[in-house]
């Protein structure tokens, strides 16, 4: 789209409602997302990341959190 012809479009939306601009701003993020951000299935990515992610296994991690927590708590109770 030449210069020229995106003013003319933009000269045109100063006629809009502010609905019909609040619908074609939707209409325009809409677009931009699809083209910019496209959205991934889970079931394209899967397995794409090598287990462990973060260096270590996912129940280490669980079994770590929970013990942090059980400090936590233990000692708010003392």
């Amino acid at each position: 789209m030449s210069l020229q012809s995106l003013n003319q479009v933009i000269a045109q939306t100063n006629t809009l409602t502010v609905d019909e601009q609040l619908q074609l701003m939707s209409y325009l993020l809409v677009r931009v997302r699809k083209s910019y951000m496209p959205h991934r299935k889970w079931r394209e990515i899967r397995g794409l990341a090598s287990p462990p992610i973060l260096g270590q296994d996912a129940q280490t991690e669980i079994s770590r959190a929970r013990h942090e927590a059980d400090e936590t708590r233990a000692q708010q109770l003392d």
